[in-house]
């Protein structure tokens, strides 16, 4: 594909205007392309990937990003993640999105993650990811998730939540069930590290041929807490991150799944050998997994909380009805009631 090339001076617009921004950026990195023979393949509402009939291996990626909600972090955050390869090349970037080298992989199906010939793959390419960007963070950040919940939910007026509503919590209930998770974490010695942020099944690339992964989805790449990271991703396995699946019966791995997982994780995040791996550092990760597991669920409570009484909401959530959000929180809320005695239990 050839190497990155500088920011390109120009701005993406919206509709129709978009696409014949994507074909000029084409051209532009492409000249030896034919106009007539450039097809862009609409993706999604704001991606494309361009690529000419006479070379149709040969695939740009292009994004255009909502500049309210992801502002400029994604192109900064590509060029770290492209950088260490654990994001497609990054072929260039313009003042509202980035091109990248189309791959061929996919968005995993959830289930697929699961698997005991795939997972191995996902859980070592995690640990990489987690020790390759910390070693490049000037430094860590402290973070307080129960800041940034409790904040969410000063912004309602008090009185909204003072009863329960339709399987969700009242705000008394609610704040009781994260003081205790927030005692038990308080406990643990809880690392952070440089992470995806939002690490789903849909923000990761799967090349089954060479088991390639890569992730994409990085408006929110930062320091965050280990075991949050994987718990959501563990938690992603079952959809659980999914606004339109509501009946959920089992929302983590099994035990076994859990443990090989974790093991080769540290391992890949030590840089060790997997029977170097501790069974004491194996348990802890466990255990602190288990628990952010629990923190995860009333964390997609909360937001439900908060969203469905907003009417400043994200575009992307602005055609749900508020029952639809109401729904999503509540089935969230019966899940972490759900597994919250077996992962307090061992806590105790």
């Amino acid at each position: 594909m050839g190497s990155e090339v500088g920011c390109l001076e120009m701005t993406v617009g919206r509709g129709k205007a978009a696409e014949k921004s994507c074909v000029k950026i084409v051209r532009k990195l492409k000249p030896n392309w034919k106009k007539y023979d450039i097809i862009l393949w609409k993706l999604s509402e704001n991606s494309w990937a361009g690529y000419s009939i006479q070379n149709s291996q040969e695939k740009l990626y292009i994004k255009v990003l909502n500049q309210e909600s992801e502002g400029k972090n994604p192109i900064h955050m590509y060029h770290l993640f492209s950088e260490h390869s654990f994001s497609p090349p990054l072929v260039t970037s313009f003042t509202n999105g980035y091109v990248t080298q189309f791959m061929s992989g996919s968005a995993p199906p959830a289930s697929l993650l699961l698997q005991a010939t795939v997972y191995p793959h996902i859980a070592r390419r995690v640990g990489a990811l987690h020790r390759q960007l910390t070693k490049q963070a000037p430094t860590t950040p402290t973070i307080n998730m129960f800041e940034t919940l409790a904040n969410l939910l000063q912004s309602l007026p008090s009185e909204i939540l003072e009863s329960s509503e339709s399987g969700l919590p009242g705000l008394e209930e609610l704040v009781d069930e994260i003081s205790q998770v927030e005692d038990v974490l308080g406990d643990m010695k809880i690392k952070t590290v440089f992470g995806h942020g939002n690490l789903t099944p849909s923000n990761i690339i799967y090349i089954a041929d060479d088991h390639t992964v890569m992730f994409t989805g990085l408006k929110n790449a930062g320091p965050i807490w280990q075991p949050m990271e994987i718990a959501a991703l563990f938690l992603g396995m079952f959809e659980v991150d999914k606004l339109d699946v509501v009946d959920i019966s089992e929302c983590v791995p099994t035990s076994s799944v859990q443990t090989r997982w974790l093991n080769i994780y540290l391992s890949s995040y030590n840089d060790i050998l997997l029977h170097h791996v501790t069974l004491l550092e194996l348990d802890l990760l466990s255990r602190q997994v288990s628990v952010c597991s629990l923190l995860n669920l009333l964390r997609q409570v909360v937001w439900a909380l908060v969203t469905s009484r907003r009417k400043d909401r994200e575009d992307k959530y602005k055609d749900l009805s508020r029952d639809k959000i109401v729904e999503y929180g509540a089935a969230r809320f019966r899940l972490y009631k759900k597994i919250k005695y077996n992962v307090m239990t061992l806590e105790i």
